[in-house]
């Protein structure tokens, strides 16, 4: 498999001195930057390319929904066996 470079259709980024939008907010971090790059090495994920710092910040993400299911599903069931979260 060859290496895939261009521009991150997540974050904007195109390598070199490019700035990079912040994936919360969409603002760019700087402006005076030579914006001219020769691409970021993609990666595959979801049935697109995009860069290895947006991947590990969409898997983080997908990983702190999940947990956040899981944290919710552990309260209801203690709550139906009958433990209580406040002391007596």
């Amino acid at each position: 498999m060859f290496p895939v470079y261009g521009k991150c259709p997540v974050c904007g980024g195109a390598g070199a001195d490019a700035p990079v939008a912040d994936l919360n907010t969409g603002i760019h971090s700087t402006s005076d930057l030579d914006t001219t790059g020769n691409g970021l090495p993609l990666v595959p994920y979801e049935g697109r390319y995009i860069c290895e710092d947006c991947r590990k910040i969409l898997i983080a993400r997908e990983e702190s929904i999940l947990d956040a299911q899981r944290h919710e599903e552990t309260q209801e069931f203690l709550s139906s066996a009958g433990v209580r979260r406040t002391p007596e």
